[in-house]
């Protein structure tokens, strides 16, 4: 029977297949030759199935899975390993023609004029920059102006090189821009430095803190957020100077100083509330300083004497110059001094504006010049509301608004003026005082759009605006219930000469609406009127002049001084009695006329001591005839006639 496996046929298996016989050595050679050749086809045959896409193959191996056969490319891979390679290598073979000497090489890339090169190890790169520094090389310079191909210049619509004027150009803006400066101030927040907006812990200390370090870097904004600070004694222990009396720092609770604004979120909704005994805020001399857009509360009721904001000076010098000050959107009430004081030094450039006061022990606002050389001037007050001021008791001649240096004060109101026990004054431009200075008044200031009102017009002792130096001009103004509307003064060392009143009603005036006092030279009164009052216009002055003013329902409309009665020209007023009227009629005519209620009114043309009235032209004639008269009166009252002769 033969085998089914053929490759194990063995000699015996052979030799039963036919009759036994003995194998001679080469016979045995044969055979086993052949059997080795009968496995090999075999194998052949039967294995290519397990291998390759046979259909008894097997699966491949897989990485990090299971075992299996080797693929082609696997295979290929290995073979392309050189012997004694190793794992993950850094190292390169060639970069640019630098072959490396070793396995573990290394180049560096190294950076040359106008070239930068920068290591970046977190994201595996190099940058290499080029600065544009560099000179430029052989073929560069062949470019420029001078070479031999240039590159055309730049025009303003197509690119090319950069002219030598266009770099001149260009030098000089880039050093004129480095040299502007642009100051954006920096902001201190309080809150940042511990204050309490809540109110009921002291942020005096952290306030000044914010104060003090804004001051030591150059100036700068202090911020209050929303919110009541309260407000206690300074512990700053400075000494301030107000017109050479020195002031403790204690007796107030802020110090502000040059170059630092304080500014809150609003009024109403950023307020400083303070002792009524101390001053909440000290301008040390104050200048380029801000204080806008918050309330002060003072909580005076009728003991202390601490002022809202008062402006005292560093050194004891009453000619330092002040200048840059800020008031704005502020309302300060019940306080036990002045709302405002700006009294020291010679102010120069200041703005006080949207300004509320009230309830004041002194005055609503007050402007000082206090130096005796230098003049006071560029301030300007606009907005301003004050209401009840000089209710300390025995202060006598408190002022709403008190003026002294060249204002120009518009929009100001005053009112609830006056008190039974002490004169007031709702506006004032200062007497001068030689004794303090020879700039110490206000001359040369203005007031236009106000409004005045007293408590009750029956205080013997309420001015409305009382002018006492020269060259003033108020205009544009009502005046009511004061005891005299406008007072024109003046003192010993200085008279308000040269003044003009102008478009102002008086209404229910106890005494004057308008009076200008003795030793007064040059006043103007135009279109002014004084209503339901006792006297209208008196006049103790020199060289007054009324223009296109009236009365009505006054019970003396002008009462004239016998002093004042030879310079004094009335020009189209009606004082409700009989006046003149100068007029233009036509071409080559105007009119002399008297206009009143009487029935008859003379006109009287009366020269001055040897004086003669001037009449026309005299023209000789030879004797004629009397053909009538006309009758006149002379200087004496005697009625007269001129004969005419034709």
């Amino acid at each position: 029977m033969r085998s089914r496996f053929p490759w194990r046929d063995t000699s015996e298996d052979i030799a039963e297949q036919g009759h036994p016989q003995w194998e001679t050595p080469g016979g045995a050679q044969l055979k086993a030759d052949k059997a080795e050749q009968n496995a090999k086809e075999y194998s052949d045959s039967k294995l290519s199935a397990h291998i390759g896409t046979g259909g008894s193959a097997h699966a491949l191996a897989v990485s990090g899975g299971n075992a299996g056969f080797i693929s082609g490319s696997d295979q290929a891979k290995l073979n392309g390993i050189e012997p004694g390679a190793e794992v993950n290598q850094n190292a390169f073979s060639t970069i640019n023609g630098i072959s490396a000497s070793v396995k573990e090489d290394t180049i560096n890339i190294e950076a040359g004029v106008g070239i930068t090169v920068t290591p970046d190890p977190v994201n595996k790169r190099v940058r290499v920059t080029a600065t544009g520094t560099a000179t430029p090389g052989i073929h560069g310079i062949e470019h420029t102006g001078d070479g031999s191909d240039p590159i055309p210049e730049a025009t303003e619509t197509v690119s090319g090189l950069m002219s030598a004027i266009d770099k001149v150009s260009l030098d000089s803006t880039v050093k004129s821009l480095a040299e502007l400066k642009v100051h954006t101030p920096r902001v201190y927040n309080v809150v940042e430095y511990g204050a309490d907006p809540n109110g009921t812990n002291n942020s005096t200390t952290a306030i000044q803190a914010a104060i003090d370090e804004a001051y030591a870097n150059g100036g700068g904004i202090v911020s209050l957020p929303p919110g009541t600070y309260k407000l206690e004694a300074s512990t700053l222990g400075l000494t301030l100077w107000n017109y050479g009396v020195s002031i403790d720092t204690n007796t107030g609770c802020l110090v502000l100083r040059n170059g630092v604004s304080l500014m809150g979120s609003g009024i109403g909704v950023t307020i400083l509330k303070t002792p009524p005994e101390l001053t909440s805020i000290f301008l040390a001399n104050g200048s380029n300083t801000t204080i806008s857009d918050l309330e002060i509360d003072g909580q005076w009721v009728s003991a202390g004497a601490g002022h809202g904001i008062f402006q005292c000076l560093v050194e004891n010098n009453n000619d330092s110059v002040i200048t840059g000050s800020r008031l704005r959107n502020l309302n300060i009430h019940h306080v036990g001094s002045y709302g405002i004081g700006m009294e020291n030094g010679a102010l120069q450039d200041v703005v006080i504006e949207n300004i509320h006061t009230y309830y004041t022990g002194a005055d609503g606002i007050d402007i000082k010049n206090r130096s005796t050389i230098i003049e006071t001037r560029g301030i300007t007050l606009k907005g301003i509301y004050v209401d009840t001021f000089g209710v300390r008791s025995n202060l006598d001649g408190q002022t709403g608004l008190d003026i002294r240096g060249i204002v120009d004060a518009s929009g100001v109101q005053v009112v609830n003026v006056g008190r039974s026990d002490v004169s007031q004054i709702g506006i004032r431009f200062r007497t001068l005082s030689l004794s303090v200075g020879a700039e110490y008044w206000g001359r040369r200031s203005s007031l236009s759009n106000f409004y005045i009102k007293s408590k009750d017009s029956i205080d013997t002792g309420v001015v409305g605006v009382e002018i006492g130096s020269p060259d003033v001009s108020i205009t544009g103004g009502v005046i009511e219930d004061c005891y005299v509307g406008v007072l024109n003064s003046g003192n010993a060392d200085g008279a308000s000469n040269n003044s003009s009143i102008s478009q102002i009603v008086v209404i229910n005036s106890a005494l004057y609406g308008f009076r200008s006092g003795s030793g007064i030279n040059n006043t103007r009164y135009i279109a002014c009127v004084v209503k339901d009052s006792a006297t209208g216009f008196r006049n103790e002055s020199n060289n007054t002049i009324y223009i296109g003013c009236s009365t009505t329902n006054t019970t003396t409309p002008l009462n004239t001084a016998s002093i004042a009665n030879p310079t004094q020209l009335t020009i189209g007023c009606n004082f409700g009695f009989d006046f003149i009227t100068l007029s233009f009629v036509t071409g080559g005519r105007v009119a002399v006329e008297a206009k009143g209620g009487s029935t008859d009114i003379d006109i009287s043309l009366a020269p001055k001591g040897n004086g003669l009235i001037r009449m026309g032209t005299h023209t000789s004639t030879a004797d004629a005839a009397i053909t009538g008269y006309v009758t006149i009166k002379d200087s004496g009252g005697v009625t007269r006639k001129l004969a005419v002769i034709s």
